[in-house]
């Protein structure tokens, strides 16, 4: 008979046991809002509530990364802008310039006017927040553009580890089949073309072991990542026109507008009793032609610009759809409903109370009960 009653004993205590600890669990499921603490309670759901926090840090860094681009583009997009606003101004000055009623000494002070947005276009092109270049393409860090020694624009662009630069004037956007079967100027054209800074938006990084110019970036296959960076040389232009007097002008905002301000300077009194004025007017038509053109290539530029803007709202959206799907998994792998906790908790806490109620009469009472 005292066996059987120390069975009894054992299997109530053990039961009594079983009930507290799932009391515990049920009131810490409550407290931290988790269905269990440890990986070895549920192993699967364990490791399905890895796989979703790192893709919630995933998109995180996404989220951060078009954070960043986008206020790098709307400073690009803003200052392309102005650009455009100072060609305007320059095409309105150059047509009042080209006006036969000027005088020479009032051709002169449009032509200083002029080289004041010759300036501001420099300033512009050069244009940085925090150290970084909008329109350095491969060579974000540093100035991209500079005036040589014989007044023309050039262009930064890395190659390899090294820092070089190029005239405008020297780059193809056309191959040049004059200089041989391949252009070097035109191939390194469409590198400064598809250089610039990109970051991963989830599209998959892909290497590419293509790539063998040395201004590329190196096993990225860039239509893998997102390039939210323009590079200058498309926004001012490259190469030279030919003119009909057969005199060639630089192609480019900056050296085309320092051309027309030159010919405002000196071309209009040869002294040739307006033979000069027909000749430099038809020059300065010619060229206020190309600006024009230019004035097109910064609009291009303009809408490019927002159409990276409208792809990156189109990805955060997306993002954040993800990062709520994201959140919704958590909860449901490892997630411990208050409401359904609340009821369980409740109903082990009866179930805890009975069990001890139930121990009176299972548990035999000892001489210090009676002593008590």
């Amino acid at each position: 008979m005292r066996i059987t009653n120390q069975i009894i004993t054992e299997k109530y205590l053990r039961s009594l046991n079983n009930i507290a600890t799932d009391l515990d669990k049920l009131n810490s499921q409550f407290i931290t809002g988790r269905k269990f603490m440890k990986v070895s309670e549920n192993t699967p759901a364990a490791v399905k509530g890895f796989q979703i926090r790192r893709d919630m840090k995933r998109v995180e860094g996404y989220k951060d990364s078009i954070t960043h681009a986008k206020g790098m583009l709307n400073n690009a997009e803003s200052t392309i802008m102005n650009l455009q606003e100072m060609v305007k101004e320059a095409k309105v000055k150059i047509l009042d310039g080209m006006n036969g009623s000027k005088s020479v000494d009032e051709r002169k002070i449009i032509a200083n006017e002029l080289r004041n947005l010759q300036n501001e276009m420099l300033q512009r092109l050069n244009a940085n927040a925090s150290g970084l270049y909008y329109f350095g393409g491969n060579s974000v860090a540093q100035e991209p553009f500079s005036v040589a020694s014989d007044g023309k624009l050039q262009y930064r662009y890395k190659d390899g580890a090294d820092f070089k630069w190029v005239k405008l004037e020297d780059l193809h956007s056309e191959p040049d089949p004059s200089v041989g079967p391949v252009d070097p100027m035109h191939e390194l054209y469409k590198d400064l073309m598809g250089a610039g800074l990109f970051v991963d938006l989830g599209m998959g990084v892909r290497s590419d072991n293509s790539a063998s110019s040395p201004s590329a970036a190196p096993y990225i296959d860039r239509n893998s990542v997102f390039t939210y960076t323009l590079p200058g040389v498309s926004l001012t232009g490259v190469g030279t026109s030919e003119l009909s007097d057969g005199s060639v002008v630089s192609n480019n905002l900056y050296d085309l507008l320092g051309s027309i301000v030159a010919n405002f300077n000196d071309g209009f009194d040869d002294g040739k009793g307006g033979t000069g004025l027909k000749y430099t007017y038809d020059r300065a038509n010619e060229m206020f032609g190309i600006l024009e053109k230019k004035e097109i290539t910064v609009q291009y530029a303009i809408t490019e610009a927002g159409t990276k803007m409208h792809y990156l709202e189109f990805i955060s959206k997306a993002m954040d759809s993800r990062e709520f799907d994201n959140v919704e998994r958590q909860n449901e792998t490892e997630g411990a409903p208050r409401e359904k906790t609340i009821i369980y908790f409740e109903a082990q806490k009866l179930s805890y109370q009975a069990a001890l109620q139930m121990g009176t009469q299972v548990i035999p009472m000892s001489i210090f009960d009676y002593m008590r």
